[in-house]
């Protein structure tokens, strides 16, 4: 409720890289929440496939930064990213 109360759908891509970032240091369970959470969001049409596609391009990109905070955040990562492509949040 509160992303589609932003109604900024340029912004998504946003949404996606702190969702993922505030869930690397978590354990399975809140991973796996969200990444129901991003599925939801993009099912519902309230972030993009663009724009989560765009997320994870910028969590790649940040991913030293990430890894200085969470040193398995690379194997994380990837986690989140086919749970993405198989939830169709991000395309194959």
């Amino acid at each position: 409720k509160c992303v589609r109360e932003l109604a900024a759908p340029a912004f998504g891509h946003e949404v996606v890289k702190r969702a993922v970032t505030a869930a690397l240091p978590k354990d399975s369970t809140s991973r796996k929440a969200m990444s129901e959470l991003l599925k939801k969001l993009v099912l519902e049409e309230v972030v993009s496939t663009t724009q989560a596609k765009r997320g994870f391009a910028r969590l790649n990109d940040a991913l030293d930064d990430l890894k200085c905070d969470v040193p398995n955040a690379a194997d994380l990562l990837k986690e989140f990213e086919a749970s993405a492509t198989r939830d169709g949040v991000l395309s194959s």
